[in-house]
C-alpha cells in the first residue's frame, strides 16, 4: 500500500445480485475490520472444485503495519505477497485450503494454532529458518502427524527472499 494512511484497499470482483458490508471498530486497543458479502451466488463445491474457477476474485491489501489475522475467515485460498519490513500472520483454526506468503527483505512470522494439520513448505531464503512446535521434518518440508487425514488442515507454501521465516504453533 506504499505510504497509504489506510488499513485496507481493495480491488473486489462482485455479482450483480451482491452487495458488500464493512465494519470498523477499535475493542480494547484493537482494531477490528469487517468486510461480508450479502446476497451472493453460490458457485456449487463439485463445480469450483472440478477445474471452474470462481469468477469472483477480491484483492486486498492490509497496511504493512499491521498484523495479518485470518482467524475467524473461511478460507479457500490465501496468497500475501510482502515486500520489506516485518509481516505477522495468524492462520485459522480450522478450514482446507492453501497458502502461499512470501517476503522480500525482513521477517515473516507465521503463528499456527495448534488444532490445524500442517504441511510446510520452505523455499530457500537468505537469512534464519524456525519452525517450533510438534512438527516432523523432512528435508524443507515441516508436517503435522495427522496431515493426510486432519479435517483441518492448511498446505503453506513460505518463502522470503532476504530475512528470517518463524513458523510458531500456538494454543487457541
Amino acid at each position: 500500500m506504499g505510504g497509504s494512511n489506510n488499513l485496507v484497499e481493495g480491488i473486489l470482483d462482485i455479482t450483480e445480485d451482491e452487495n458488500l458490508t464493512q465494519d470498523f471498530s477499535i475493542v480494547n486497543g484493537t482494531a477490528y475490520f469487517n468486510l461480508e458479502s450479502v446476497g451472493m451466488q453460490f458457485y456449487p463445491s463439485w463445480l469450483v472444485h472440478d477445474g471452474f474457477d470462481d469468477p469472483r476474485k477480491w484483492r486486498i491489501e492490509l497496511n504493512d503495519s499491521v498484523p495479518i489475522d485470518l482467524e475467524d475467515l473461511n478460507l479457500t485460498n490465501v496468497e500475501i505477497d510482502t515486500g520489506v519490513g516485518e509481516t505477522i500472520v495468524y492462520l485459522p483454526s480450522s478450514g482446507h485450503f492453501a497458502a502461499r506468503i512470501s517476503g522480500g527483505v525482513g521477517s515473516l512470522r507465521v503463528y499456527v494454532p495448534v488444532d490445524l494439520a500442517v504441511r510446510i513448505h520452505i523455499d530457500d531464503i537468505l537469512g534464519n529458518t524456525s519452525v517450533s512446535g510438534s512438527y516432523y521434518q523432512s528435508g524443507n518440508i515441516f508436517y503435522s502427524e495427522n496431515y493426510e487425514t486432519a479435517e483441518n488442515r492448511i498446505e503453506l507454501y513460505l518463502n522470503s527472499g532476504i530475512g528470517e521465516i518463524q513458523v510458531i504453533q500456538i494454543e487457541r
